[in-house]
């Protein structure tokens, strides 16, 4: 199951999102994607189980870790007050009551070049094992495609959703899902929180 949300956030909200994130002050890492990470033999069980599959670095902040740690320096007023909106915003159409932020951080993916054909995507995966939402927030207005995967046939798309400045994509946790690099704008920014919902 997945929802898309548009049209939620006053337009001063979104701007202010996406001018804190691209300011030159806001920190940004490079990050290793999980599969850069695998073994020899572990990436070609991987690359015959995942079709069209181009791997890409990505900046990353972390506002909350896998650990549940805070990074105070930029969980500032107006990212709380976003994810704050977010959840109160989808809480009736996923039955949510009490909520545990898992895991809230930001990725940049840069325009990369071509890609090896349109249908190209980063690695598949899930962030977490355990039951779990996927709030992805677009920061920019760009291109490069989320895509969302069937839970049984793993190689089938359901959904593919375009970035839009001020969208909200949720979906189940449990389904595989990659990124896809931008080919007409510089970078696709957004903001991934996932959430432990205790009555999903």
């Amino acid at each position: 199951m997945f929802k898309i949300y548009d049209d939620f956030l006053s337009e001063n909200t979104i701007d202010k999102i996406e001018e804190e994130l691209t300011s030159l002050s806001f920190p940004w890492y490079k990050s290793t994607s999980g599969y850069k990470t695998l073994d020899v033999d572990t990436k070609m069980k991987e690359k015959e189980k995942w079709r069209n599959t181009v791997d890409h670095s990505q900046l990353v902040h972390s506002f909350i870790n896998t650990c549940g740690d805070v990074n105070d320096s930029k969980w500032t007023p107006l990212v709380t007050s976003l994810i704050q909106q977010c959840i109160n915003h989808i809480s009736t159409d996923w039955n949510i009551s009490q909520v545990e932020i898992l895991k809230s951080k930001s990725n940049i993916v840069l325009n990369n070049g071509p890609l090896r054909n349109k249908k190209s995507h980063s690695f598949p995966h899930i962030d977490f094992k355990k039951k779990h939402l996927v709030l992805l927030y677009y920061v920019n207005e760009s291109d490069g495609d989320t895509i969302i995967f069937d839970q049984i046939k793993k190689n089938k798309r359901i959904a593919s959703v375009s970035p839009k400045k001020g969208r909200l994509l949720v979906f189940d946790g449990d389904h595989y899902h990659a990124s896809s690099s931008p080919q007409k704008s510089d970078c696709r920014i957004i903001i991934n929180t996932n959430i432990l919902n205790e009555l999903h």
